[in-house]
């Protein structure tokens, strides 16, 4: 229970702040994935790992892009401008 709640806490963080993680933790929480005790932790760690292949598929491993990714998104650097095409 104290795991799922920690992956789920982690997942609406970097919703709301996707430059939170980086990709050494990002890898740690996909073996999450295949945790066989608690369905809901494996299920928490999945969110994630679905997150982030909207988000930024390059920064995940290649078996968990999934087979259909976009590799176009990427996500802008902190402060990077965004600017409007007129």
């Amino acid at each position: 229970d104290v795991i799922t709640i920690g992956l789920n806490t982690v997942r609406e963080m970097c919703r709301r702040q996707p430059l939170l993680m980086t990709q050494d933790f990002l890898h740690d929480i996909s073996e999450y994935k295949g945790y066989k005790k608690d369905k809901g932790v494996s299920m928490a760690a999945k969110a994630v790992i679905y997150l982030y292949r909207d988000l930024d598929p390059s920064m995940l491993r290649k078996k968990d892009r999934g087979k259909f990714h976009d590799m176009d998104n990427k996500l802008d650097a902190f402060g990077a401008p965004k600017g409007v095409d007129k």
